[in-house]
């Protein structure tokens, strides 16, 4: 399951810009697969960040804050697969606030609304959150 969608990176880009950045048959339309590939790149990589903290993949709805983060990576990673060399400035800060909004989550010092987050249980019968199972943070063991 995808953090964000088709839908939701057309607001974002325009139709026109993806077709741009995925039509690589010179079909004049969006590509779905190269969209679904790079919104698998992007999940994957979302929660491999925030699965000490949460229980990933998050189940629907999706946290706000996660879509619009999955929006500008996989922006950013269809962009990457059209400039070899040089990536825009807008795009390469957008990638790293991104970035950081995840290691902030990760870190505790961002948390997500927990009235967006699903709560599932599994099998056992467990919640679908969980905290981390440190005990002392990394500052703490920087010390030692």
């Amino acid at each position: 399951m995808a953090y964000t969608n088709l839908a939701n990176l057309i607001k974002a880009v325009s139709e026109d810009r993806l077709i741009e950045l995925t039509d690589d048959n010179d079909t004049g339309v969006v590509d779905t697969d190269v969209i679904d590939d790079v919104l698998d790149q992007v999940e994957e990589l979302i929660s491999g960040k925030i699965s000490g903290r949460y229980t990933t993949p998050l189940a629907d709805p999706v946290p706000k804050l996660i879509v619009s983060v999955a929006n500008d990576l996989a922006i950013y990673e269809l962009h990457k697969r059209r400039l070899n060399l040089d990536m825009p400035e807008s795009l390469e800060q957008q990638r790293k606030n991104a970035m950081k909004i995840l290691d902030d989550i990760r870190k505790k010092a961002l948390h997500l609304s927990a009235n967006e987050l699903a709560v599932t249980t599994d099998t056992s019968g467990h919640a679908g959150l969980r905290a981390s199972d440190r005990v002392f943070d990394d500052e703490t063991l920087s010390k030692y």
